[in-house]
Protein backbone atom coordinates (compact mmCIF):
# COMPACT_ATOMS: atom_id res chain seq x y z
CA UNK A 1 0.00 0.00 0.00
CA UNK A 2 1.27 3.49 -0.84
CA UNK A 3 2.07 5.75 2.07
CA UNK A 4 0.22 8.99 2.70
CA UNK A 5 3.31 10.92 1.62
CA UNK A 6 2.64 9.87 -1.98
CA UNK A 7 -1.16 9.95 -1.86
CA UNK A 8 -2.95 12.57 -3.95
CA UNK A 9 -6.43 14.06 -3.90
CA UNK A 10 -8.18 12.59 -6.93
CA UNK A 11 -11.78 13.39 -5.99
CA UNK A 12 -13.17 16.67 -4.66
CA UNK A 13 -16.67 17.26 -3.27
CA UNK A 14 -18.01 20.82 -3.23
CA UNK A 15 -21.10 21.64 -1.20
CA UNK A 16 -23.08 24.59 -2.55
CA UNK A 17 -21.18 25.23 -5.77
CA UNK A 18 -24.05 27.02 -7.49
CA UNK A 19 -23.49 30.48 -5.99
CA UNK A 20 -21.57 33.51 -7.21
CA UNK A 21 -18.31 32.35 -5.68
CA UNK A 22 -18.84 28.60 -6.14
CA UNK A 23 -19.05 28.92 -9.91
CA UNK A 24 -15.76 30.87 -9.92
CA UNK A 25 -14.01 28.18 -7.89
CA UNK A 26 -15.24 25.47 -10.26
CA UNK A 27 -13.84 27.40 -13.23
CA UNK A 28 -10.43 27.51 -11.56
CA UNK A 29 -10.57 23.74 -11.06
CA UNK A 30 -11.77 22.84 -14.56
CA UNK A 31 -9.89 25.31 -16.76
CA UNK A 32 -6.87 26.55 -14.73
CA UNK A 33 -4.78 27.05 -17.86
CA UNK A 34 -7.42 29.07 -19.73
CA UNK A 35 -7.83 31.89 -17.21
CA UNK A 36 -6.11 35.26 -17.56
CA UNK A 37 -4.23 34.84 -14.26
CA UNK A 38 -2.19 32.04 -12.69
CA UNK A 39 -3.90 29.35 -10.61
CA UNK A 40 -1.79 27.72 -7.86
CA UNK A 41 -1.16 23.98 -7.67
CA UNK A 42 -2.15 23.45 -11.30
CA UNK A 43 -0.32 20.08 -11.54
CA UNK A 44 -2.24 18.87 -8.48
CA UNK A 45 -5.51 20.16 -9.95
CA UNK A 46 -4.80 18.16 -13.10
CA UNK A 47 -4.63 14.99 -10.97
CA UNK A 48 -8.30 15.37 -10.07
CA UNK A 49 -10.46 12.70 -11.71
CA UNK A 50 -13.84 13.81 -10.43
CA UNK A 51 -15.51 16.85 -8.91
CA UNK A 52 -18.84 16.27 -7.20
CA UNK A 53 -21.02 19.35 -6.73
CA UNK A 54 -23.75 19.00 -4.11
CA UNK A 55 -26.71 21.31 -4.70
CA UNK A 56 -30.41 21.68 -3.98
CA UNK A 57 -31.08 22.58 -7.60
CA UNK A 58 -29.23 20.15 -9.82
CA UNK A 59 -30.55 21.29 -13.19
CA UNK A 60 -30.02 24.98 -12.41
CA UNK A 61 -26.33 24.59 -11.65
CA UNK A 62 -25.87 22.23 -14.61
CA UNK A 63 -27.36 24.83 -16.97
CA UNK A 64 -25.43 27.69 -15.39
CA UNK A 65 -22.05 25.96 -15.58
CA UNK A 66 -22.56 24.70 -19.11
CA UNK A 67 -23.44 28.26 -20.10
CA UNK A 68 -20.49 29.93 -18.39
CA UNK A 69 -17.72 27.45 -19.14
CA UNK A 70 -15.96 27.53 -22.52
CA UNK A 71 -17.27 25.50 -25.44
CA UNK A 72 -17.16 21.84 -24.44
CA UNK A 73 -15.17 21.02 -27.54
CA UNK A 74 -12.36 23.22 -26.24
CA UNK A 75 -12.53 21.93 -22.67
CA UNK A 76 -9.14 20.26 -22.68
CA UNK A 77 -9.78 18.25 -19.50
CA UNK A 78 -13.06 16.66 -20.55
CA UNK A 79 -11.37 13.32 -21.26
CA UNK A 80 -9.66 13.17 -17.88
CA UNK A 81 -12.20 14.57 -15.42
CA UNK A 82 -15.92 14.45 -14.93
CA UNK A 83 -18.23 16.66 -12.93
CA UNK A 84 -21.05 14.94 -11.08
CA UNK A 85 -23.91 17.04 -9.73
CA UNK A 86 -25.96 15.47 -6.97
CA UNK A 87 -28.68 16.46 -4.52
CA UNK A 88 -28.07 17.06 -0.81
CA UNK A 89 -30.91 14.67 0.01
CA UNK A 90 -29.09 11.77 -1.61
CA UNK A 91 -25.68 12.55 -0.13
CA UNK A 92 -25.70 10.00 2.66
CA UNK A 93 -28.18 7.52 1.24
CA UNK A 94 -26.00 5.08 -0.65
CA UNK A 95 -22.70 6.37 -1.98
CA UNK A 96 -22.28 3.13 -3.99
CA UNK A 97 -25.34 3.78 -6.13
CA UNK A 98 -24.55 4.61 -9.72
CA UNK A 99 -26.13 7.96 -10.69
CA UNK A 100 -27.92 8.32 -13.97
CA UNK A 101 -28.22 11.06 -16.55
CA UNK A 102 -31.85 11.97 -16.04
CA UNK A 103 -33.37 15.41 -16.54
CA UNK A 104 -35.36 15.11 -13.34
CA UNK A 105 -34.26 17.72 -10.79
CA UNK A 106 -33.92 15.02 -8.14
CA UNK A 107 -31.59 12.82 -10.18
CA UNK A 108 -27.80 13.04 -10.20
CA UNK A 109 -26.37 14.15 -13.54
CA UNK A 110 -23.08 14.94 -15.24
CA UNK A 111 -21.86 18.26 -16.57
CA UNK A 112 -21.98 18.27 -20.39
CA UNK A 113 -23.44 14.73 -20.05
CA UNK A 114 -19.80 13.65 -19.90
CA UNK A 115 -19.17 10.44 -17.94
CA UNK A 116 -15.88 8.55 -17.91
CA UNK A 117 -16.60 6.32 -14.92
CA UNK A 118 -19.19 5.69 -12.24
CA UNK A 119 -19.20 7.49 -8.93
CA UNK A 120 -18.24 4.22 -7.28
CA UNK A 121 -15.23 3.80 -9.57
CA UNK A 122 -13.81 7.20 -8.77
CA UNK A 123 -14.73 7.69 -5.13
CA UNK A 124 -15.07 4.23 -3.63
CA UNK A 125 -12.34 2.32 -5.44
CA UNK A 126 -10.46 0.70 -2.56
CA UNK A 127 -7.78 -0.52 -4.96
CA UNK A 128 -6.77 3.07 -5.73
CA UNK A 129 -4.60 3.62 -2.66
CA UNK A 130 -3.15 6.84 -4.03
CA UNK A 131 -6.52 8.50 -4.60
CA UNK A 132 -7.79 10.59 -1.70
CA UNK A 133 -11.11 12.41 -1.34
CA UNK A 134 -11.43 15.99 -0.03
CA UNK A 135 -14.41 18.30 0.48
CA UNK A 136 -15.16 22.03 0.52
CA UNK A 137 -18.40 23.42 1.92
CA UNK A 138 -19.60 26.77 0.52
CA UNK A 139 -23.24 26.33 1.48
CA UNK A 140 -25.23 29.01 3.25
CA UNK A 141 -27.98 31.46 2.44
CA UNK A 142 -26.77 35.06 2.09
CA UNK A 143 -26.87 36.88 5.43
CA UNK A 144 -27.56 40.18 3.65
CA UNK A 145 -30.51 39.23 1.47
CA UNK A 146 -33.24 40.27 3.93
CA UNK A 147 -34.05 41.32 7.48
CA UNK A 148 -33.18 38.74 10.11
CA UNK A 149 -36.57 37.42 11.15
CA UNK A 150 -36.53 34.44 13.50
CA UNK A 151 -37.30 32.13 10.59
CA UNK A 152 -34.57 33.63 8.40
CA UNK A 153 -32.08 33.37 11.26
CA UNK A 154 -32.89 29.65 11.57
CA UNK A 155 -32.37 29.31 7.80
CA UNK A 156 -28.99 31.07 8.05
CA UNK A 157 -27.83 28.68 10.76
CA UNK A 158 -29.25 25.45 9.32
CA UNK A 159 -27.98 26.15 5.79
CA UNK A 160 -24.46 26.28 7.24
CA UNK A 161 -24.47 24.00 10.27
CA UNK A 162 -26.47 21.09 8.88
CA UNK A 163 -24.69 21.03 5.51
CA UNK A 164 -21.33 21.15 7.30
CA UNK A 165 -22.27 18.17 9.44
CA UNK A 166 -23.67 16.30 6.45
CA UNK A 167 -20.67 16.91 4.22
CA UNK A 168 -18.18 16.06 6.97
CA UNK A 169 -20.05 12.82 7.65
CA UNK A 170 -20.05 11.98 3.94
CA UNK A 171 -16.31 12.66 3.65
CA UNK A 172 -15.68 10.58 6.74
CA UNK A 173 -17.48 7.64 5.07
CA UNK A 174 -14.54 7.26 2.68
CA UNK A 175 -12.56 5.77 5.58
CA UNK A 176 -8.79 5.91 4.96
CA UNK A 177 -9.28 7.89 1.74
CA UNK A 178 -10.89 10.86 3.54
CA UNK A 179 -8.43 13.73 3.36
CA UNK A 180 -9.03 17.49 3.81
CA UNK A 181 -12.26 19.23 4.81
CA UNK A 182 -12.57 23.00 4.27
CA UNK A 183 -15.44 24.77 5.99
CA UNK A 184 -16.45 28.36 5.27
CA UNK A 185 -16.84 30.83 8.12
CA UNK A 186 -16.25 34.60 7.74
CA UNK A 187 -14.27 37.56 9.08
CA UNK A 188 -17.41 38.28 11.10
CA UNK A 189 -15.78 36.01 13.69
CA UNK A 190 -13.64 39.00 14.72
CA UNK A 191 -14.89 41.93 16.85
CA UNK A 192 -15.92 44.93 14.76
CA UNK A 193 -15.90 48.71 15.12
CA UNK A 194 -17.54 51.68 13.39
CA UNK A 195 -14.69 54.17 13.64
CA UNK A 196 -11.13 52.85 14.11
CA UNK A 197 -8.45 54.63 16.13
CA UNK A 198 -4.70 54.01 16.64
CA UNK A 199 -5.53 51.28 19.18
CA UNK A 200 -7.87 49.37 16.85
CA UNK A 201 -6.47 45.82 16.51
CA UNK A 202 -5.46 44.24 13.23
CA UNK A 203 -6.64 40.64 13.38
CA UNK A 204 -4.63 37.74 12.02
CA UNK A 205 -5.28 34.01 12.21
CA UNK A 206 -3.14 33.94 15.35
CA UNK A 207 -4.24 36.74 17.69
CA UNK A 208 -7.97 36.29 18.37
CA UNK A 209 -9.31 33.34 20.37
CA UNK A 210 -12.71 34.83 21.19
CA UNK A 211 -15.57 35.33 18.75
CA UNK A 212 -17.22 38.74 18.43
CA UNK A 213 -20.11 39.48 20.77
CA UNK A 214 -22.59 40.19 17.98
CA UNK A 215 -24.85 38.14 15.66
CA UNK A 216 -22.04 37.46 13.17
CA UNK A 217 -19.55 36.39 15.81
CA UNK A 218 -22.13 34.04 17.29
CA UNK A 219 -22.87 32.54 13.87
CA UNK A 220 -19.20 32.08 12.96
CA UNK A 221 -18.32 30.74 16.39
CA UNK A 222 -21.11 28.17 16.27
CA UNK A 223 -20.10 27.04 12.79
CA UNK A 224 -16.40 26.83 13.61
CA UNK A 225 -17.16 24.78 16.71
CA UNK A 226 -18.89 22.23 14.48
CA UNK A 227 -15.98 22.17 12.01
CA UNK A 228 -13.41 21.64 14.75
CA UNK A 229 -15.28 19.35 17.14
CA UNK A 230 -17.58 17.18 15.01
CA UNK A 231 -16.38 13.60 15.48
CA UNK A 232 -15.24 12.33 12.08
CA UNK A 233 -11.97 10.63 12.83
CA UNK A 234 -11.11 9.63 9.26
CA UNK A 235 -10.72 13.26 8.15
CA UNK A 236 -7.00 14.03 8.21
CA UNK A 237 -7.05 17.83 8.16
CA UNK A 238 -9.73 20.43 8.89
CA UNK A 239 -9.46 23.93 7.45
CA UNK A 240 -11.54 26.98 8.36
CA UNK A 241 -11.73 29.74 5.73
CA UNK A 242 -12.76 33.20 6.92
CA UNK A 243 -13.52 35.25 3.78
CA UNK A 244 -14.08 38.97 3.74
CA UNK A 245 -16.36 40.80 1.32
CA UNK A 246 -16.04 39.21 -2.12
CA UNK A 247 -15.51 41.65 -5.00
CA UNK A 248 -16.16 40.42 -8.54
CA UNK A 249 -18.00 41.29 -11.71
CA UNK A 250 -21.65 40.36 -11.98
CA UNK A 251 -22.48 39.64 -8.36
CA UNK A 252 -21.71 40.07 -4.69
CA UNK A 253 -21.42 43.51 -3.14
CA UNK A 254 -20.42 45.09 -6.45
CA UNK A 255 -23.85 44.39 -7.91
CA UNK A 256 -25.35 46.49 -5.12
CA UNK A 257 -22.91 49.39 -5.40
CA UNK A 258 -22.95 49.76 -9.19
CA UNK A 259 -26.11 50.55 -11.16
CA UNK A 260 -26.85 47.63 -13.55
CA UNK A 261 -26.46 48.29 -17.30
CA UNK A 262 -25.43 51.92 -16.64
CA UNK A 263 -22.18 50.94 -14.95
CA UNK A 264 -21.92 53.92 -12.58
CA UNK A 265 -21.38 53.52 -8.85
CA UNK A 266 -23.66 54.85 -6.16
CA UNK A 267 -21.81 57.64 -4.31
CA UNK A 268 -22.83 56.55 -0.82
CA UNK A 269 -21.21 55.75 2.48
CA UNK A 270 -22.86 53.81 5.28
CA UNK A 271 -22.32 54.88 8.88
CA UNK A 272 -19.25 57.04 9.31
CA UNK A 273 -17.60 55.60 6.21
CA UNK A 274 -14.50 55.04 8.33
CA UNK A 275 -15.44 51.49 9.27
CA UNK A 276 -12.88 48.87 8.16
CA UNK A 277 -14.04 46.92 5.15
CA UNK A 278 -11.99 43.74 4.52
CA UNK A 279 -12.32 42.68 0.87
CA UNK A 280 -10.90 40.14 -1.55
CA UNK A 281 -11.10 39.70 -5.31
CA UNK A 282 -13.18 36.67 -6.24
CA UNK A 283 -10.31 35.15 -8.25
CA UNK A 284 -7.89 35.46 -5.33
CA UNK A 285 -10.38 33.80 -2.98
CA UNK A 286 -10.84 30.89 -5.40
CA UNK A 287 -7.07 30.55 -5.61
CA UNK A 288 -6.82 30.67 -1.81
CA UNK A 289 -9.27 27.77 -1.41
CA UNK A 290 -7.14 25.77 -3.87
CA UNK A 291 -3.99 26.76 -1.99
CA UNK A 292 -5.52 25.72 1.34
CA UNK A 293 -6.71 22.41 -0.13
CA UNK A 294 -3.40 21.25 -1.55
CA UNK A 295 -1.11 22.96 0.97
CA UNK A 296 -2.83 20.96 3.69
CA UNK A 297 -2.96 17.69 1.79
CA UNK A 298 -1.55 14.70 3.62
CA UNK A 299 1.40 14.69 1.24
CA UNK A 300 2.42 18.02 2.82
CA UNK A 301 2.54 17.77 6.62
CA UNK A 302 1.25 20.59 8.83
CA UNK A 303 3.91 23.23 9.44
CA UNK A 304 3.60 23.98 13.14
CA UNK A 305 6.52 26.42 13.05
CA UNK A 306 4.85 28.80 10.61
CA UNK A 307 4.59 31.63 13.13
CA UNK A 308 6.08 32.17 16.56
CA UNK A 309 2.90 34.02 17.56
CA UNK A 310 0.58 31.20 16.54
CA UNK A 311 -2.08 30.37 19.08
CA UNK A 312 -4.29 27.34 19.50
CA UNK A 313 -6.89 29.09 17.37
CA UNK A 314 -4.92 29.09 14.11
CA UNK A 315 -3.19 25.74 14.45
CA UNK A 316 -5.31 23.54 16.65
CA UNK A 317 -5.73 19.80 17.04
CA UNK A 318 -9.13 18.35 17.85
CA UNK A 319 -9.65 14.60 18.12
CA UNK A 320 -6.10 14.17 16.72
CA UNK A 321 -7.15 16.13 13.61
CA UNK A 322 -5.19 19.30 12.82
CA UNK A 323 -7.30 22.44 12.33
CA UNK A 324 -5.93 25.32 10.25
CA UNK A 325 -7.42 28.81 9.72
CA UNK A 326 -7.07 31.18 6.76
CA UNK A 327 -8.28 34.76 6.51
CA UNK A 328 -9.70 35.19 3.00
CA UNK A 329 -8.92 38.88 2.57
CA UNK A 330 -6.49 40.94 0.48
CA UNK A 331 -3.44 42.35 2.33
CA UNK A 332 -4.69 45.95 2.02
CA UNK A 333 -6.39 47.52 5.03
CA UNK A 334 -9.21 49.71 3.71
CA UNK A 335 -12.41 51.43 4.83
CA UNK A 336 -15.84 51.44 3.22
CA UNK A 337 -15.37 55.06 2.22
CA UNK A 338 -12.11 54.27 0.41
CA UNK A 339 -13.87 51.57 -1.61
CA UNK A 340 -16.78 53.87 -2.45
CA UNK A 341 -14.44 56.71 -3.48
CA UNK A 342 -12.37 54.42 -5.69
CA UNK A 343 -15.48 53.05 -7.42
CA UNK A 344 -16.73 56.62 -7.84
CA UNK A 345 -13.45 57.64 -9.50
CA UNK A 346 -13.39 54.64 -11.82
CA UNK A 347 -17.00 54.51 -13.00
CA UNK A 348 -18.57 57.95 -12.79
CA UNK A 349 -18.11 60.69 -15.40
CA UNK A 350 -18.18 63.32 -12.66
CA UNK A 351 -16.71 62.64 -9.21
CA UNK A 352 -19.66 63.05 -6.88
CA UNK A 353 -19.58 63.71 -3.13
CA UNK A 354 -20.51 60.69 -1.05
CA UNK A 355 -24.03 60.72 0.36
CA UNK A 356 -23.95 59.59 4.02
CA UNK A 357 -26.47 57.05 5.28
CA UNK A 358 -26.37 56.92 9.08
CA UNK A 359 -26.50 53.76 11.14
CA UNK A 360 -29.97 54.72 12.37
CA UNK A 361 -31.32 55.16 8.86
CA UNK A 362 -29.63 51.99 7.66
CA UNK A 363 -31.16 50.07 10.58
CA UNK A 364 -34.59 51.53 9.80
CA UNK A 365 -34.31 50.48 6.14
CA UNK A 366 -32.51 47.15 6.48
CA UNK A 367 -32.76 45.94 10.06
CA UNK A 368 -30.22 45.78 12.87
CA UNK A 369 -28.08 42.91 11.55
CA UNK A 370 -27.61 44.29 8.06
CA UNK A 371 -26.95 47.76 9.51
CA UNK A 372 -24.14 46.24 11.62
CA UNK A 373 -22.84 44.43 8.55
CA UNK A 374 -22.59 47.68 6.56
CA UNK A 375 -21.68 50.19 9.27
CA UNK A 376 -19.07 48.20 11.22
CA UNK A 377 -16.07 46.16 10.19
CA UNK A 378 -12.66 44.74 11.12
CA UNK A 379 -9.06 45.22 10.07
CA UNK A 380 -7.98 41.72 9.01
CA UNK A 381 -4.72 40.49 7.48
CA UNK A 382 -4.14 37.19 5.58
CA UNK A 383 -1.02 36.44 7.59
CA UNK A 384 -1.02 32.65 7.21
CA UNK A 385 -1.37 32.66 3.42
CA UNK A 386 1.36 35.30 3.06
CA UNK A 387 3.70 33.27 5.27
CA UNK A 388 2.98 30.21 3.14
CA UNK A 389 3.98 32.08 -0.01
CA UNK A 390 0.52 32.59 -1.50
CA UNK A 391 0.58 35.17 -4.31
CA UNK A 392 -2.35 37.57 -4.58
CA UNK A 393 -3.18 38.48 -8.17
CA UNK A 394 -5.07 41.53 -6.88
CA UNK A 395 -3.36 42.52 -3.61
CA UNK A 396 -4.67 46.07 -3.23
CA UNK A 397 -7.84 48.12 -3.46
CA UNK A 398 -6.59 49.79 -6.67
CA UNK A 399 -5.85 46.40 -8.27
CA UNK A 400 -9.25 45.00 -7.34
CA UNK A 401 -11.35 48.00 -8.42
CA UNK A 402 -9.27 48.42 -11.57
CA UNK A 403 -10.07 44.87 -12.65
CA UNK A 404 -13.76 44.72 -11.78
CA UNK A 405 -14.54 48.06 -13.43
CA UNK A 406 -12.75 47.22 -16.68
CA UNK A 407 -15.18 46.58 -19.53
Amino acid sequence: MSSLTTAKTSSLIIGGGSGFFGKQLIKHLLIPNKLSFPVPFTPEIENLKQITIVSRNIQFIKEQLEKELPNVNRWDRKDSIQVLIKDWKSLNNNPHDKPNNNKNNNENCFLFNHQIATEKDLEKDDNDTNGLVSAINLSGVSISQQNWTEKFKRDIYSSRIETTKQLMSYLNSFDKKANVFIGTSAVGYYPSCSEPNPQTPIFTEYNCNQQANNPFGELCGTLEKVITEEINNNIKKRVIMRPGVIIGKGGGVLSKLIVPYVGVSLPIKFGTGSQPFPIIHIADLANLYIHALFKNSTCQPLDTTISTTATATANNTINNTPVVIYNGVCPDLITFQQLSVKLNERTNWIILPLFPISFGLTQMLMGKERALLLCEGQYVMPTRSLEEGFNFVFPSLSNIVGDVTTV
